[in-house]
């Protein structure tokens, strides 16, 4: 569970992250493609001669190695660089690289669209390092040369003391030996560091005999460059790979950040969670046209069953404190909370009760534009005029539900539903009727707040992925603070796969649907 929620926002927004990873992967291929090939040449360069002696000396490689640093140095000086554009008549050089290898190698490769160009170019460049090697050094680069002989003979001296101070300590030991095994181990360990010594003196020695010798100090081409066949960029394949890459983790980091932004309820769990109610009724999402008019035009659709669970529930909570007056509100606009209101009244008009539907939404009524009835005469003309209740009465649904109408918008909505006229009202509603619905408007009005501790109960109606949890938040908030029953949630408009009772109800529908259209069988002859 903890998976799916950590992965929810790549499941939520999958096309996004598809769709930015393939636009990141064409657009990188056509640009790519535009791009000239680039071509790459190289030369090896060979630092003294110790590769063609067969024995060499330990202080020959080093001082190689030491050698092949030093002419790497040398190659990106302007020395080279002018010379190298004087030889070739250019204005400038492409880009290369000057690299010391192990063994006193050095490498010279130059990249270019031109692979001609490259070849000549590296070649060049190798052409000039010899001319001012070895003979021509510099007397900087020279003296640099001596230096680190002279160092590599002083840490030479170091390690010849230090190896003839532990000889002297494991002799001292050996006379202080009294077992067989321990005196073979000393022995043992004076013979390889006699060894060593004769190595380091050895070495000193030969190092010390050359000095001043320039002998080593000689570099030639050991492979020239040729003209590449094959171009070493762009690689398109790679280019795009990591475009597509980079536009999955930037698309996958924005829906995460979507995610993270939208307030809003995507699990029903959670809003029974945030208001501490239960669900009671999860309704599928209905048609935006005529939706008041769905379930008596599917009778036997999942929703209608969604609806009669819904009604079900409502009557096992009357079982103890009887509901009468139901307000049905949601905590913010346009969560669908007029379309429940209706439909949950014809639903228990069919169950034979004598229903009325009053549109308390004094600021913004909408009940008699949607089932197409005349608002001359409505609720508010009950506060301000001395007529009879029977008078703003409309019949709906062939006279089985009844509806109050708002009225004209008042000035003060919210006096008005809170005064004590409000009481007498709905008194006097309940003795006319079994059920009063009252269509409030959202949590976010005061009208709702004041009106819900005169009622039984209240209905919210959320509707995931709109209603967020600040609102729901604030809506159980206002509703405590007024000192309402909150009998419930609705959640309005939830898919089907995430309806609570979806499988079972469309079960039950396909089957009588199936019945209906099932023919009995013709008597056998």
């Amino acid at each position: 569970m903890k998976l799916k929620l950590l992965l929810k926002p790549i499941l939520t927004w999958w096309w996004m992250i598809a769709l930015a990873s393939i636009i990141a992967g064409v657009t990188t291929f056509f640009i790519v493609r535009q791009l000239p090939k680039v071509y790459s040449a190289r030369t090896m360069l060979m630092v003294s001669s110790t590769i063609n002696d067969p024995n060499p000396e330990v202080y020959q490689f080093n001082i190689t190695s030491q050698l092949a640093q030093t002419y790497a140095y040398i190659g990106y000086q302007d020395t080279v660089r002018n010379a190298t554009m004087q030889a070739l008549n250019l204005p400038d050089l492409p880009d290369y690289e000057v690299t010391a290898l192990t063994g006193g190698f050095l490498e010279i490769t130059v990249t270019d669209i031109n692979p001609v160009y490259a070849a000549e170019v590296a070649n060049e460049l190798a052409h000039q390092l010899i001319n001012i090697s070895p003979t021509n050094l510099e007397q900087s680069q020279q003296a640099q040369l001596n230096d680190f002989v002279q160092t590599q003979l002083v840490d030479l001296q170091v390690k010849i003391s230090r190896t003839q101070e532990e000889i002297a300590a494991k002799e001292a030991d050996l006379s202080d030996a009294t077992s067989a095994s321990e005196i073979s181990q000393i022995q043992n360990d004076i013979v390889a560091l006699e060894t060593k010594l004769t190595n380091y003196q050895t070495t000193y020695a030969s190092l010390l005999t050359t000095t001043g010798s320039s002998a080593i100090n000689t570099i030639s081409v050991f492979e020239p460059a040729s003209v590449p066949r094959y171009p070493i960029g762009p690689k398109i394949l790679l280019v795009v790979l990591i475009a597509v890459a980079g536009g999955f983790v930037l698309s996958t980091a924005g829906a995460y950040i979507i995610e993270y932004l939208d307030d809003s309820i995507k699990e029903i769990n959670e809003i029974s969670e945030l208001i501490e109610a239960p669900i009671i009724a999860a309704i599928t999402q209905l048609p935006k046209e005529k939706g008041w008019d769905y379930l008596k035009q599917n009778p036997d659709s999942a929703v209608a069953d969604s609806f009669h669970m819904l009604n079900v529930n409502l009557g096992f909570m009357g079982i103890d404190h009887p509901i009468h007056t139901i307000l049905i509100t949601s905590p913010g606009p346009a969560d669908g909370k007029s379309t429940i209101a209706i439909n949950l009244a014809y639903t228990m008009a069919k169950g034979n009760k004598s229903v009325v539907i009053v549109d308390a939404d004094l600021r913004r009524p909408s009940l008699h534009t949607t089932m197409g009835v005349s608002n001359d005469l409505g609720l508010s003309r009950l506060f301000i005029e001395d007529i009879e209740l029977k008078e703003v009465l409309q019949p709906i649904n062939d006279g089985k539900i009844f509806l109050i109408a708002s009225g004209d918008p008042p000035p003060n909505p919210t006096d008005l539903l809170g005064s004590s006229r409000m009481e007498l009202i709905l008194d006097e509603l309940k003795h006319l009727f079994d059920v009063v619905i009252i269509d409030c408007p959202p949590m976010l009005v005061p009208d709702t707040s004041v009106l819900s501790k005169k009622v039984d109960g209240v209905l919210l109606v959320v509707r995931p992925s709109h209603t967020t949890r600040r609102t729901i938040q604030l809506a159980r908030d206002q509703l405590r603070r007024a000192g309402a029953r909150i009998l419930g949630v609705v959640a309005n408009g939830v898919s089907a796969q995430t309806h609570y009772y979806g499988g079972y109800y469309h079960s039950r529908s396909t089957e009588k649907s199936d019945r209906k259209k099932r023919k009995p069988a013709a008597p056998s002859s």
